[in-house]
């Protein structure tokens, strides 16, 4: 999926992110890995599914409430080790199958920053817009 948006996806000052119709984000960017201004990302080793993010922004724009939502995401790397996989869609979901020993969970130094523009509760970031690469869609079939 490509996405694309307009000047800034990000702010950490509310009348600023309402000035771009960027996120609010309400934690401080200056801290490191293991701090509130990173949130986990989990990025799926040895079966097909999309990634699952610890939060998101709600609503996506400058009213967004969610207090752990951040751009900065912590890599963890879910590896399914027995049993037939089967979609994770949650922090939750992965916390379960992990304690019942279907995945295990490696977190790693990788810090990216990706923020996101779209959530179903959320809508879609203003000025934004998202639209499907043809090969995603190839791929799909």
């Amino acid at each position: 999926m490509t996405t694309s948006a307009g000047p800034s996806t990000v702010a950490a000052a509310q009348q600023v992110a309402a000035g771009f119709n960027a996120n609010f984000i309400p934690q401080n960017f200056a801290s490191l890995p293991g701090s509130g201004a990173v949130d986990d990302i989990f990025v799926f080793t040895n079966f097909s599914q999309g990634n699952v993010l610890a939060s998101a922004p709600n609503p996506a724009g400058p009213g967004n409430t969610d207090t752990d939502y951040t751009p900065l995401w912590q890599v963890n790397l879910v590896t399914w080790i027995k049993g037939r996989p089967t979609a994770l869609t949650s922090q939750a979901d992965i916390s379960i199958a992990a304690q019942d020993g279907f995945v295990s969970v490696q977190k790693t130094p990788i810090i990216v920053e990706c923020s996101v523009i779209f959530t179903p509760r959320g809508g879609l970031l203003p000025w934004a817009t998202v639209r499907e690469d043809p090969a995603d869609v190839a791929d799909r079939r």
